[in-house]
């Protein structure tokens, strides 16, 4: 779906300056975009309303000034606490808490927030990202502390006695369960349709296997899919017909190995597979001037592949810090706005470190899903470059940047942290549910309405008599009912 950016739309509006004149804006893209900044969100509403009046607009220039209308939605629903909200979380979150530390931490910068609609309205992840970016004041949480799995992980997987040739060990044969419920209001004869990340194929990731799933399970995704989904399609007659799941089992291998750095080969940038993961992909991986010339910068006299991508991973790793994301679909170009702000979830740090590598002339892709570790689980994004004769490597550039980020570093010896560091440069855990191996694809069978998630498939999608349902309208969860390490001696 293209997005209203690249879209020139002619339309003539009048607008009534304060001195009375009338000025025609001809782009509608430039009109929206100016009305974002200054939080006027209702007006933007009224003018897509008239405009989608139009006789003449194409289907195509209907459908993305339909999907601005939707944007800003989603962008409300981002910014959706209040200054009371704040104050309540504030006071039970943050040790000594003061009244007047709300407006000071707002005008600094710290509390995320905007004007919407005249009012000042705060992210919903305020609070925690103030954490992770401000250590002073992350010092005064209340009950913020996150279990660190990695330096157990890293440790037992570096130790694992093996084969030279081994990149593939320490298995788990798992078995998961996704339960989807539709929460909206819906009233008999509504068709609904749902689609559920499912376990992609890969050479870590095998032996995959339905278990069990709820009726109507309509179709699997072939198993190479770039977003592999369940899709579901049933009538909705009755209370418990909102209700979706599906379980399944695969065996999920560790990957680790040492490069060894002279055997390093060129990359043929010229083959099809590696040209495409090569290139720009608007409008979230684009070379835009502030990123090449970074990347030209920490490369100079580099010419190793691997060794580029390692200046590329250390600089992020130093230079950035962990926040959660506003929803992905309503930013314009993930890419530069992580560049530009300095800090990044998973996925916005992903898409960054995608680029770099592509500019830098190393092939990247997208991989994502779940984090299954043994005390939690939770959505996740990292990639993979490929460096020849290795093949695919994957890279988790959020580990150590979120570690810093929770100041976690603290309390690890200096060779733990370097061990980490190096650890997820080019190797991965066993503790991932992966559905996807690129981003912002069609799903099989593709959705007719808008996407909840433009970018990723991992909570799942819903459609309502062919209408997406938003976030709030539907519920997730993914529980682990059975685990085991396999024997593959």
């Amino acid at each position: 779906m293209k997005l209203l950016y690249f879209i020139l739309i002619i339309v003539s509006v009048s607008l009534i300056t304060g001195e009375g004149k009338e000025i025609e804006m001809k782009n509608a893209e430039e009109i929206t975009a100016s009305l974002e900044e200054e939080g006027e969100f209702n007006v933007i509403r009224e003018k897509i309303t008239r405009w989608l009046e139009e006789k003449d607009l194409a289907e195509s220039e209907r459908k993305d000034l339909q999907w601005e209308k939707e944007r800003i939605d989603r962008i409300e629903h981002d910014y959706r606490f209040t200054r009371n909200d704040l104050l309540e979380q504030l006071e039970r979150r943050v040790e000594g808490f003061e009244p007047d530390e709300l407006e000071k931490w707002t005008e600094e910068g710290k509390l995320t927030s905007r004007i919407i609609n005249g009012e000042r309205r705060y992210f919903y992840a305020a609070v925690s990202n103030m954490f992770f970016r401000h250590s002073e004041i992350y010092k005064r949480n209340i009950g913020f502390e996150r279990k660190n799995p990695h330096p157990d992980l890293v440790h037992t997987l570096i130790h694992t006695p093996r084969f030279k040739h081994d990149f593939y060990l320490k298995p788990i044969r798992r078995t998961l369960r996704f339960d989807l419920e539709i929460t909206e209001s819906l009233s008999e004869g509504d068709e609904l349709e749902v689609w559920i990340p499912y376990p992609r194929s890969f050479p870590f990731q095998t032996d995959i296997q339905t278990v069990s799933a709820s009726s109507d399970l309509q179709f699997i995704a072939p198993a190479e899919s770039p977003m592999r989904t369940a899709y579901f399609k049933r009538t909705y007659e009755e209370p418990g017909d909102e209700k979706f799941h599906i379980s399944f089992s695969y065996t999920a291998w560790a990957r680790y190995r040492d490069i060894g750095k002279e055997n390093i080969q060129a990359i043929d940038k010229e083959c099809p597979e590696k040209r495409y993961f090569l290139e720009e992909r608007q409008p979230h991986i684009v070379f835009h001037p502030d990123i090449t010339t970074i990347v030209d910068e920490i490369t100079e006299n580099v010419y190793c592949p691997y060794l580029k991508a390692r200046k590329i991973y250390d600089w992020m790793i130093d230079n950035f810090q962990y926040s959660f994301a506003p929803e992905y679909s309503t930013q314009r170009n993930i890419s530069h706005e992580t560049f530009t702000n300095r800090y990044g979830d998973c996925g916005q740090l992903t898409l960054l470190f995608m680029t770099m590598l592509r500019y830098a002339g190393i092939p990247a892709r997208w991989q994502s899903g779940w984090v299954v570790y043994p005390h939690r689980r939770g959505l996740h994004d990292w990639c993979e470059m490929y460096i020849p004769p290795y093949g695919w490597l994957p890279v988790d550039i959020t580990v150590m940047i979120g570690i810093q980020s929770r100041n976690q570093d603290q309390h690890l010896k200096e060779d733990t942290v370097h061990k980490i560091r190096d650890f997820y440069f080019g190797n991965m855990h066993p503790h991932v549910f992966v559905a996807n191996n690129d981003y912002g694809r069609a799903f099989i069978p593709d959705k007719s309405d808008f996407r909840s998630d433009t970018v990723d498939s991992q909570r799942g999608e819903v459609e309502v008599n062919g209408k997406n349902i938003y976030y709030p309208g539907f519920s997730r969860s993914l529980t682990e009912k059975e685990s085991s390490f396999v024997d593959h001696r």
